[in-house]
């Protein structure tokens, strides 16, 4: 069958609709582009920690009041977590990057267990980490950093002591310069 005036006008028609759709969407996209890349904005005056088992609401969760630990209190299930959590950040506060959770059941004494995030939640959640308070699972997700010289990064800590802080990484053997640049940003 021969295409006739009105099929060759449907098709032109159809076809200068796909090229309006593709131009529009091009257009509506093409501004997203140029913005870079989304991410997440926290306030670093703000607390960010993880709550775990033992705890309302379990999850990272974000609070205005780095001093102020009673929303955090007021968050655990039940009044025997309440006063052990204020016995604990009664001598050393909260600090963000940490997680907390009760171990036990209720059947038990329980006990609160505080730890740290692993390296790569801090890192998304834009919390500056420190050499002292990372496990060899966390340097092995910095750039540069495979197993190896994970396990003499914390065989050196537990050797010569804390690094208390970035450059103290410079006397364990293996960390050159490229590696302490391209990682400084995180600490």
């Amino acid at each position: 069958m021969l295409p006739t005036r009105k099929s060759k006008r449907d098709g032109a028609l159809l076809l200068g609709l796909l090229l309006l759709v593709l131009t529009a969407a091009s257009f509506y996209r093409g501004p997203l582009l140029h913005r870079g890349t989304p991410s997440f904005v926290f306030d670093h005056n703000k607390l960010l920690i993880s709550l775990g088992k033992g705890f309302h609401s379990p999850g990272v969760h974000q609070f205005s009041d780095a001093s102020d630990a009673l929303s955090v209190i007021l968050m655990t299930d039940s009044p025997e977590n309440r006063s052990r959590l204020a016995r604990a950040l009664r001598s050393m506060p909260i600090r963000s990057g940490e997680c907390l959770e009760f171990t036990g059941n209720q059947a038990q004494k329980q006990v609160l267990v505080r730890h740290w995030m692993p390296a790569a939640q801090r890192v998304v959640l834009r919390i500056p980490l420190h050499p002292d308070r990372m496990t060899e699972s966390d340097w092995c997700f910095l750039s540069g950093v495979g197993p190896g010289l994970a396990r003499r990064i914390i065989q050196n800590r537990q050797k010569y002591g804390d690094f208390r802080n970035f450059n103290g990484l410079q006397r364990v053997p293996g960390i050159g310069p490229a590696v302490l640049r391209k990682n400084s940003a995180l600490f």
